[in-house]
């Protein structure tokens, strides 16, 4: 009889293990910004970044390539591949459209500065792996 693998995680692994549970990536929004009447928002397009506070740099750079679950207003929305987490300053940027086209607003300093993000922040890529579930 074939002799079977121990399925315990490398040491490597253990990351994203706890007592064999795999833990969940999951990133939060509290709005689908950029929405314009009924249906829309960044979070139903194919690919969209999100403007993540400094703080959570390291987060996001270490899971880059992985799977997330995104929850929008703390219910699943659907499964997404961060492709990269890139640390800019707000004077690296030089046009604004970046931020309009992630906040769907003009004032995005104001809404910036409302969730804490005030001269550097971290950029995050993501590509949608499924439809959402609503």
């Amino acid at each position: 009889m074939p002799k079977t693998e121990d399925k315990q995680p490398k040491q490597t692994d253990i990351r994203k293990y706890s007592e064999n549970k795999a833990i969940e990536n999951r990133i939060n929004f509290s709005h689908n910004w950029n929405k314009f009447g009924e249906d829309g928002g960044k979070l139903n397009n194919k690919f969209f970044t999100t403007i993540r506070n400094i703080d959570k740099a390291n987060y996001y750079m270490l899971r880059t390539s992985e799977v997330f679950s995104v929850f929008l207003n703390d219910k699943f929305f659907c499964r997404a591949y961060l492709h990269d987490a890139t640390i800019y300053s707000f004077e690296d940027i030089k046009t604004p459209e970046l931020f309009i086209l992630d906040t769907g607003t003009m004032d995005y300093i104001n809404l910036f500065q409302k969730f804490g993000v005030v001269k550097s922040f971290v950029l995050l890529l993501f590509e949608r792996l499924e439809v959402q579930v609503q």
